[in-house]
């Protein structure tokens, strides 16, 4: 994953959390319906920040649970361009199109 300065950072996918790791940031990409059983280990984690992605959630609740200080909320977004058949071109984005859209409540 490139930082600010164009570098690299090592980034770690897992079906659990380690709640004594202070984790820079913890991504949770559940279905809204799904948080609840992922919300003690969240609320017990040492993680700086907690984003969660999807287009359907309580912010409010999510706060509450694991402190809005450090949560943060982002919504998915797949961009394509199709061929003349329909199918998905594989294709890079110029830097200069590539946007982050989180946002961060506090």
């Amino acid at each position: 994953m490139p930082d600010v300065k164009g570098e690299r950072a090592p980034v770690s996918v897992s079906d659990g959390l380690e709640e004594t790791i202070p984790h820079d940031l913890v991504i949770v990409t559940l279905l809204a319906h799904q948080t609840n059983a992922v919300l003690p280990n969240l609320q017990r984690s040492a993680a700086t920040c907690i984003q969660f992605m999807g287009k359907r959630f309580d912010p409010e609740r999510l706060q509450a649970a694991v402190g809005a200080e450090r949560c943060a909320f982002g919504m998915p977004f797949v961009e394509a361009i199709l061929n003349s058949e329909g199918r998905p071109i594989s294709q890079s984005v110029p830097a200069a199109r590539k946007q982050s859209w989180t946002s961060s409540a506090g």
